[in-house]
């Protein structure tokens, strides 16, 4: 509950000035076993990479010696850099600031920025850049300024308007017949205009009944020659067993 309301390095002092007094010592008392404690577990680590260093050399002894290498040899001494504390970190500052919105009811006053139109703001921005950074002077205003005219000529222009076909009702029969100057052709024949036919047609599929006939009966006849044959064998040997 404690670090929940206060944080966790809080820590509630008695009222009492001799109570206060004794837990402030106890408190005291802490930190120096903690700083002990530590100093004692960094000469462990000390002792520990010292007899690693001792041992690597003495395999290197021994390596050399297996080499015939003479071990007199002055090895370069390891320069210990001193320890450096860590230093405070700097305190960040950061400037929040809310973004200035202009309300409906503050324009027109003094205090509020005019809100510039499109061409105001890049004619600002081409007043402010830098000179080296422009580009060549013959390179791009006349094009723009050319498209800008012709934009605007062609927004100027009226459109074209059309006029309007008028329909001409054909089953009318009390409006004149206007004649064009092309060539009148007659409509192609219909049923309505010359009526049925009086003259009986012509059958087309007699010739090809006829010979769909024929060839029936020619199968036919094929059929009953094959059935001919076929027991005029039999007979033939039946007679020649009987035999």
């Amino acid at each position: 509950m404690e670090a929940r309301t206060h944080g966790v390095a809080y820590y509630e002092f008695s009222t009492d000035e001799a109570e206060r007094a004794r837990q402030q010592e106890e408190l005291k008392n802490l930190r120096k076993e903690t700083e002990n404690q530590q100093a004692a577990t960094l000469a462990a680590a000390q002792k520990k990479q010292r007899l690693m260093e001792e041992r690597l050399k003495a395999a290197r002894r021994r390596k050399r010696e297996r080499l015939g290498l003479p071990l007199d040899e002055e090895e370069p001494e390891e320069v210990k850099e001193e320890e450096k504390k860590p230093e405070p970190p700097e305190e960040l500052r950061r400037d929040v600031r809310k973004a200035t919105t202009v309300r409906p009811w503050d324009i027109g006053k003094d205090n509020t920025p005019k809100i510039m139109t499109q061409e105001e703001w890049v004619e600002k921005k081409r007043s402010e850049r830098i000179q080296e950074f422009a580009p060549p002077p013959s390179q791009e205003p006349r094009k723009t300024i050319q498209k800008k005219r012709r934009y605007q000529e062609y927004r100027e222009e009226e459109p074209v308007k059309m006029e309007p076909v008028p329909i001409v009702d054909e089953l009318d029969e009390g409006q004149e017949e206007v004649r064009g100057r092309g060539v009148e052709i007659a409509p192609p024949p219909t049923f309505e205009m010359y009526g049925p036919s009086s003259k009986p047609r012509q059958s087309h599929m007699r010739p090809n009944q006829t010979s769909i006939d024929k060839s029936i009966e020619e199968g036919l006849n094929f059929l009953r020659r094959q059935v001919e044959e076929k027991q005029k064998k039999k007979r033939r040997d039946e007679s020649i067993e009987i035999i």
